[in-house]
């Protein structure tokens, strides 16, 4: 599918933000730096962008028990840790 992915420049923004975050940002942490670009989108656009994005595998969703999905810019295989105290997640090397 991501062959026949039409990139609009919402996605463009979006995947640029991604790839400028530092760790693995929520929907919602994403949506505060797209709307800045971009003001009329809103979180439902960003949302929505961000789950197709990961279904056609060009990010990468991280589901947390209990918590917020966050989104994952890089795809080569790695794993990542999660601190229950702060809700940081990292990378990490096995």
């Amino acid at each position: 599918m991501q062959n026949t992915l039409r990139m609009t420049h919402q996605r463009e923004v979006i995947l640029d933000e991604l790839g400028k975050a530092k760790g693995h940002p929520t929907a919602d942490s994403l949506y505060e730096k797209v709307k800045k670009r971009l003001p009329r989108i809103s979180l439902a656009t960003v949302y929505r962008n961000l789950e197709i994005l990961s279904e056609v595998g060009m990010i990468r969703k991280l589901e947390i028990s209990g918590r917020q999905k966050r989104f994952d810019w890089d795809l080569e295989q790695h794993d990542h840790i999660y601190c229950v105290q702060c809700y940081r997640v990292d990378n990490i090397d096995i």
